[in-house]
């Protein structure tokens, strides 16, 4: 990432969280306002830009949820029955490899959803 990535502190560059989206909405706005695009149009364009951040958070909840839902549907469909061709091992076996990759999948979509949707206004 370019310069404008970071914590705005002097932190790792590259690193999500509040401080550098702020810089990269800074950065865009300021860019914009270079343009010809008076102020007040960019303190619409930073709570637009904060309003669809929110948003992207809200959507990242969202996503979590829905891999928990399609762990559920892979659970229900590998239960060992009668004429399945799978046993309790083996299903047992698939069940924690699957939730381990979902459950990761599920933490970073909530770190991140987090950061996006407690960001400073």
């Amino acid at each position: 990432m370019g310069s404008g990535a970071g914590n705005g502190k002097g932190g790792r560059p590259g690193r999500l969280d509040a401080g550098g989206l702020r810089a990269a909405v800074d950065g865009w706005s300021w860019r914009v306002a270079g343009s010809g695009v008076s102020a007040a149009s960019c303190g619409q364009l930073e709570e637009a830009a904060m309003h669809l951040q929110r948003l992207a958070g809200l959507g990242a909840y969202g996503a979590a949820a829905g891999l928990a839902l399609l762990f559920a549907l892979f659970v229900w469909q590998t239960i060992p029955g009668p004429g399945t061709g799978m046993d309790w091992t083996h299903a047992a076996v698939s069940w924690i490899s699957v939730g381990g990759v979902v459950a990761a999948l599920i933490i970073v979509h909530v770190l991140v959803a987090r950061v996006l949707v407690r960001s400073p206004r």
